[in-house]
């Protein structure tokens, strides 16, 4: 789990919250494999002598101490103009606690989530932008407020196949979606990472010290 988190997630991250090119964050992982490799020796020779299990312990707990603080710094590294937006701009999901049920995962449908406040924070969760909650009125939608701005999530309704969303539901959404997308990207939370402004350095360093 570590290693993975380490080298496959930081690869995943990179392109989705960090928005680097794909091209760009598979060369730097590459890169920082390439200089990390020596040490998967040097840990390998260690845990000849010491035994396996102080290795494997001491990295679970390096993990723990660190990954948590570490992303934030990736994060940093490779587009600090996001970071800067994202200090700059807060993002609130105000809603019924009663309404959400979202649970962030990847692979569930749409139509899983039908309620304003499921439909306003998989949005988000979806354009990879970080946001606070907090608790709105009972029964009233859920809003979206980015910096001054303030957007409306709309319910849903399914078909009479129940196959998917009403056409109704469908076009609201799809307007709500749209008004997210340019809404975000005004407020620069969007932004695609500049390579001349990344620390390709720090970029290295940190998935090859993990």
């Amino acid at each position: 789990m570590v290693w993975y988190t380490g080298q496959f997630y930081a690869l995943f991250f990179m392109t989705t919250i960090a928005k680097v090119d794909v091209t760009t964050a598979n060369l730097l992982i590459a890169a920082s494999l390439l200089i990390g490799t020596p040490f998967f020796i040097v840990f390998g020779v260690l845990s000849d002598k010491i035994g396996r299990k102080p290795i494997i312990m001491a990295g679970c707990l390096l993990a723990a101490l660190t990954y948590f603080s570490v992303f934030p710094m990736l994060l940093k590294a490779a587009n600090p103009a996001l970071v800067q937006a994202q200090e700059a701009t807060k993002v609130t999901v105000t809603a019924d606690p009663k309404e959400c049920s979202f649970g962030g995962s990847p692979i569930a449908r749409d139509i899983d989530f039908r309620t304003s406040c499921d439909i306003a924070k998989r949005a988000l969760t979806q354009a990879y932008i970080p946001y606070e909650n907090k608790a709105g009125p009972a029964g009233q939608p859920a809003t979206i407020t980015i910096g001054d701005k303030v957007m409306t999530a709309p319910a849903a309704t399914l078909n009479d196949q129940r196959h998917g969303f009403s056409a109704e539901s469908t076009k609201a959404i799809g307007d709500f979606r749209k008004s997210l997308t340019d809404t975000s990207k005004a407020a620069g939370l969007t932004a695609a990472a500049d390579p001349a402004k990344m620390n390709k350095g720090m970029v290295l360093a940190i998935p090859c010290t993990r």
